[in-house]
């Protein structure tokens, strides 16, 4: 009995050494862990300012995003009702995102002209009168203007068919020419917080500024191409020119 008393009077004793000798650890380290508790709770701060930082621009983002509108052209066929073929067409600008004001269209057409016997795969040649009448609405959603041309399509047509016709006269393949329309958009605007934006399209897909610019800023020297009067032995004299617009690919 005598023993286990001295056993546990010696337990208590190491025991009672450990926590002193904790204890003036604690007090040497004292600075230490204070300057550690503040950098500790300084990281954690930080961390909390960041992550609330990243949400507000995350927020700030969403709210620019619902603040621009969503612009998209399309267009429709008008139907000549004596002849009960196509015979106009009409191009259109819609907004499906947030309202907008100061709404500026404009357009350029073009003639695309590819033939191996031109110097470049593409040759664009400027079009007075394809689209010559514009509507506005007062929509600030929906659609917001359209822009038409008189039998713009029919007259196109018959200068196809003057193409195909020479076409269909040629032995080599390397002679034959194919046309098309293409249409540039520039779109200006003013979104809901006031700020300016500027789009470009290609008929009525959307175009970086930088692929548009080529065509946009496209001067024609002498008269244009009009679409009253196409004839295809004029328009192959204009794509041989050497100021015409040659492109290696369509933007």
């Amino acid at each position: 009995m005598e023993f286990n008393l001295n056993s546990s009077w010696m337990d208590s004793l190491v025991i009672s050494k450990k926590i002193i000798k904790f204890r003036r650890c604690l007090e040497k380290n004292k600075i230490f862990f204070e300057i550690f508790s503040s950098f500790l709770i300084g990281g954690a701060s930080l961390v909390v300012s960041y992550s609330a930082l990243s949400i507000n621009d995350k927020m700030l983002a969403a709210t620019e995003v619902s603040a621009l509108p969503h612009l998209s052209i399309g267009s429709r066929a008008r139907i000549d009702k004596e002849t009960q073929k196509y015979a106009e067409e009409e191009l259109f600008i819609s907004n499906n995102g947030a309202p907008l004001s100061n709404l500026d269209w404009r357009t350029k057409t073009f003639i695309v002209v590819e033939s191996a016997a031109l110097q470049r795969p593409y040759i664009l040649l400027p079009v007075n009168g394809y689209y010559f009448t514009q509507f506005s609405t007062s929509n600030v959603v929906g659609e917001l203007s359209s822009k038409l041309g008189h039998n713009n399509m029919q007259k196109f047509a018959s200068f196809y068919s003057e193409v195909v016709d020479h076409n269909n006269l040629q032995l080599n393949p390397l002679d034959y020419y194919f046309v098309r329309i293409v249409t540039v958009s520039r779109v200006e605007y003013l979104d809901r917080l006031g700020q300016r934006g500027v789009v470009y399209f290609r008929d009525n897909t959307k175009i970086s500024e930088t692929s548009a610019r080529p065509l946009w800023d496209y001067e024609a020297i002498g008269r244009m191409q009009d679409i009253d009067s196409l004839r295809f032995e004029e328009l192959k004299a204009a794509a041989s020119a050497p100021n015409a617009l040659m492109l290696d690919e369509l933007p």
